[in-house]
């Protein structure tokens, strides 16, 4: 989801998408690094090394290259710095806040590491530790969009709306056409109860939105009204997503909800979050849908999708009602089958 703008310099790790401008990266050399560590050698050809691997996307081998240079020397902190960013592009989100930890005593001011940092602290669930490196990314590069747009999402997954909100819109000033942050923004209001400024929000940016994002909002669209249970029209703008991207999952699951509401539709409802969870099986919300058309024609089955349902969404705070209830269930069900036994 980000752009790529690499430039090497002679000891700086370039291969991050995110810059301190649109045109540069920022330069980083040992004489800029306020009290730099004391070294028998610079380890030059290693850290450009590990540079050119990451730069062409080779990262097995740059983190080869930073842990030759720190095998050696266990303070190099520009190694520290270089192997953390590379950790968090290879998903090793534990590894990664080690090394950009360490790097801070050198770095505390470098936009990447305190961006990287933010975005493994964010992987692994620590929102709080997240928030502060995203905001202190945001001090040094006020606005920078990707910074903001993760900051937005990430106050909006503790609940906090207020300030979500307040991200956004100041991103949105002067990023009036980027569709992520139309739908983040449109969320929110939903969240917060303001209907008719998510739709608004939405409808604004339908003229500024390429063809290939106009199903995306529309999507949106649709899940505004199916929170007004306004089914009708959400049913419109789900079948008007579907029409141009048949496998838009998020339509699959709203079209489903809506359909599931009328008992004479339970077949088709089932079909479409089916499909919606065969596409994209992270959408727990469907299967308790699913587990709940179920319930009448199959125990069984429905059984079988409650118990994922409250499996998947276990740490999913949005949902604790609803796994408590769901839990409740599953052991009167099974309670019952073993004095039927």
């Amino acid at each position: 989801m980000f752009t790529f703008l690499t430039i090497i310099t002679t000891l700086i790790l370039t291969i991050s998408c995110k810059t301190q401008s649109p045109h540069t990266a920022p330069v980083v050399t040992e004489k800029h690094i306020v009290g730099k560590p004391k070294l028998k050698r610079n380890f030059l050809e290693e850290i450009q090394q590990g540079n050119q691997y990451a730069k062409d996307g080779l990262l097995q081998e740059a983190i080869r290259s930073y842990a030759k240079v720190l095998k050696k020397n266990k303070g190099h902190l520009l190694a520290h710095r270089n192997i953390g960013i590379v950790y968090v592009k290879a998903g090793d989100y534990q590894k990664a806040i080690k090394h950009l930890t360490k790097s801070l005593n050198t770095f505390k001011e470098d936009f990447e590491a305190n961006y990287y940092l933010a975005e493994a602290l964010r992987a692994k669930r620590k929102m709080g530790k997240a928030i502060y490196r995203y905001n202190k990314s945001l001090e040094i590069n006020p606005n920078d969009l990707e910074t903001q747009l993760a900051l937005s999402w990430s106050y909006y997954k503790i609940h906090a709306y207020k300030d979500a909100l307040r991200v956004a819109y100041k991103a949105r000033k002067k990023n009036r056409s980027n569709i992520q942050l139309t739908i983040i923004t449109a969320r929110i209001l939903i969240k917060i109860g303001q209907h008719q400024k998510a739709l608004r929000v939405i409808s604004k940016s339908m003229p500024l939105a390429k063809k290939i994002e106009v199903p995306l909002l529309k999507s949106v669209e649709g899940d505004i009204w199916l929170s007004m249970k306004e089914c009708d029209k959400a049913v419109l703008s789900f079948r008007h997503a579907l029409k141009e991207q048949p496998l838009l999952a998020g339509s699959l699951l709203g079209l489903g909800k809506c359909l599931a509401k009328d008992v004479s539709k339970s077949d088709k409802a089932l079909t479409y979050l089916h499909r919606a969870m065969r596409i994209k099986p992270q959408l727990t919300e469907g299967y308790y849908h699913i587990a709940k058309l179920y319930e009448d024609s199959d125990k069984k089955l429905s059984h079988k999708y409650y118990k994922r349902f409250a499996m998947r969404a276990k740490s999913n705070p949005e949902l604790n009602t609803r796994v408590s209830e769901v839990l409740v269930k599953l052991k009167e069900w099974d309670s019952n089958v073993e004095e039927n036994n």
